[in-house]
């Protein structure tokens, strides 16, 4: 079957309104990868431990808004998916930056944390696993596998913060995730009134 994006857009969208676990939304966003291309890699990326990163970037975002906290006026968390370097293999990246839509300068990012660059090994995992398959497994498993795994952790992380570290954050301020070059997916608005 040709890798429809749209449709692949579309459904890593239903997962994540789901409110699945990290794990059974990353086996439906493989188990769709399957539906285009058959390969033995999807076995490979079943077996990595999502929740263990889940845990590892849920301590990664709290230390940042935390120490770092978002100025009044960042109404916008991003979650951006980037081609980045992590120990000389190319990999996905996923960093943290704020903006105001008061704002409609370009360069519109008013936050960044010092430590604004997650350490995902889920992601540089798959990046490396997905790296050496064909280009046609690569495109498919890089789109919906980044894209769902990253709105998956964040919509997670926020479900069961420590709301107390979002004093400084608009009760609407939304959260999206997305590739820096291109689709992206707004999880919805944090209201710090409801647990």
């Amino acid at each position: 079957m040709e890798f429809n994006i749209n449709k692949s857009y579309n459904y890593v969208g239903e997962i994540v309104n789901s409110d699945l676990s990290i794990t059974i939304g990353m086996e439906k966003l493989i188990d769709h990868c399957k539906g285009y291309i058959e390969s033995l890699v999807w076995d490979k990326l079943q077996g990595l431990d999502f929740e263990e990163d889940e845990l590892s970037l849920k301590k990664w975002v709290e230390n940042n808004l935390k120490n770092q906290p978002p100025i009044d006026d960042v109404d916008s968390l991003w979650f951006g998916l980037f081609d980045g370097i992590s120990n000389g293999y190319e990999v996905c990246s996923l960093y943290l930056s704020g903006a105001s839509s008061e704002n409609d300068e370009e360069d519109n990012e008013l936050y960044l944390p010092d430590d604004r660059y997650a350490d995902s090994m889920a992601l540089r995992d798959m990046s490396i696993i997905l790296k050496n398959e064909s280009s046609n497994v690569r495109e498919v498993g890089e789109y919906i596998l980044y894209l769902g795994y990253a709105c998956l952790v964040v919509k997670n992380i926020f479900k069961t913060l420590d709301w107390g570290i979002l004093q400084n954050l608009s009760n609407l301020c939304e959260l999206v995730v997305g590739f820096d070059s291109g689709d992206y997916i707004v999880l919805g608005n944090i209201n710090k009134t409801h647990k």
